[in-house]
């Protein structure tokens, strides 16, 4: 079970580990499917996995283009590297490296 928490979406998922190389990445792909008409949900830098104890920060620019929302996953890394100068592209898709995690 991966629980994603999206900018207070949250959302629990069964995810089958031995079909995903990354469940967790997978259950971030698919809240944003999930929601992509829906408008109250936004899009931040920083989307968080729970499963069990473990918390991971996922970048959202990967995530979207894990979902092939190309044009989204732009427009939120021109937006971040606007205001923050770091470039969504060029940050891990996850970990303790991503300069993000004061969006988590």
């Amino acid at each position: 079970m991966v629980t994603v928490d999206a900018d207070g979406f949250k959302s629990a998922m069964l995810i089958e580990p031995d079909r995903f190389d990354d469940p967790s990445l997978e259950a971030a792909t698919r809240i944003i499917e999930k929601n992509r008409l829906n408008p109250k949900f936004t899009v931040t830098p920083v989307i968080r996995c729970i499963v069990g104890k473990q918390v991971r920060n996922y970048n959202t620019y990967w995530v979207l283009v894990n979902a092939a929302r190309y044009d989204v996953a732009e427009r939120l890394r021109k937006v971040v590297l606007t205001k923050t100068k770091v470039d969504l592209a060029q940050q891990p898709y996850h970990g303790g490296n991503l300069k993000l995690d004061a969006y988590a």
